[in-house]
């Protein structure tokens, strides 16, 4: 497992060359980019521009989000042709996540409809991912209240979707707070194996949290903050199977208000050592100075392709 920023979920922004110090200073291994956005970046200025920054850090990319709107008919199909192209750039900075969320509206369909529909649109987008070696990624949200009966919204129900679907280069977030409420169980983990567990992210809830009122704007918290969800069991749980993937701190970002970015960052990264406990031996990094080679050259046109992930 290694630590993983998504600068977006923490609504911490920056030059590139800030965000990877920051990701520096404190031991995270890896970033959420915008893949989409940097491939095109890449197609303008050249790749080894566009990844000039990656590399001289040795940053790792933990994943990204999906860029196909698969959920209906108007953009697929071009979106679905452009995919192999992005994809390959994103074989070659070493991306090994594409993440996708259920679909959030059931317009008006049963169930059965919409679980087929699912199942072959992402089987889809997977084999066009398998070649380049990527992993599609699937994340639900929990519903507490006027949960629509036709969505996925509960884990056992995700984990039915990824079982179905054909193409092994399929498997689940593991959101902590949508999976402590939504059913999960270290079981789920156990039965799905480490080669259908895409990547986790670490969060808590809110004491006041219940499965009938649990809402992730009031009470998804950065991990170990209130105990509500044991992640040390979790974490047991993952090197149990052998997941060696991203573990991103993933607070709703309404709890974060009033920190700078340096203390919001931090704490991302404690939450992770008390999730880890003693064991996981972080090597400590040394800052890379604000002068030095990363800020050297500033290209503002990259920017935008980090942390432009949709936070759930």
């Amino acid at each position: 497992m290694f630590r993983n920023l998504n600068n977006q979920c923490l609504r911490v922004s920056g030059r590139q060359s800030e965000l990877i110090e920051l990701a520096l200073t404190y031991r995270f291994k890896g970033l959420d980019i915008d893949v989409a956005q940097f491939h095109k970046h890449a197609i303008a200025r050249g790749f080894d521009h566009a990844y000039r920054f990656l590399q001289s850090a040795e940053m790792r990319v933990g994943s990204f989000a999906l860029p196909v709107r698969w959920e209906t008919n108007e953009f697929y199909q071009d979106d679905l042709k452009a995919l192999p192209g992005i994809a390959e750039t994103a074989q070659k900075i070493g991306a090994p996540v594409c993440v996708a969320h259920v679909l959030k509206t059931g317009a008006g369909k049963p169930y059965h409809e919409n679980f087929e529909f699912q199942r072959s649109r992402l089987s889809e987008i997977a084999d066009q991912l398998a070649p380049h070696g990527i992993q599609l990624g699937i994340s639900f949200t929990y519903a507490s209240h006027n949960a629509d009966p036709s969505l996925i919204n509960s884990v056992d129900a995700l984990t039915t979707l990824v079982k179905t679907i054909v193409a092994k280069n399929v498997g689940v977030v593991v959101d902590l707070f949508e999976w402590h409420f939504g059913g999960g169980k270290a079981s789920h983990l156990t039965d799905l194996g480490a080669e259908r567990v895409a990547l986790v992210r670490v969060n808590d809830a809110g004491t006041d949290a219940t499965t009938s009122n649990a809402s992730a704007e009031k009470h998804r918290k950065l991990g170990m903050s209130t105990g509500v969800i044991d992640a040390t069991q979790w974490a047991d749980a993952l090197r149990q199977i052998g997941y060696d993937g991203p573990l991103t701190p993933f607070p709703h970002p309404a709890q974060l208000r009033g920190m700078t970015r340096d203390r919001i960052v931090k704490a991302a990264s404690e939450s992770l050592d008390k999730m880890l406990r003693e064991s996981l031996v972080v090597e400590p990094i040394e800052t890379v100075p604000a002068n030095g080679h990363l800020d050297d050259d500033i290209d503002e046109d990259a920017i935008a392709a980090f942390g432009t992930e949709v936070v759930e």
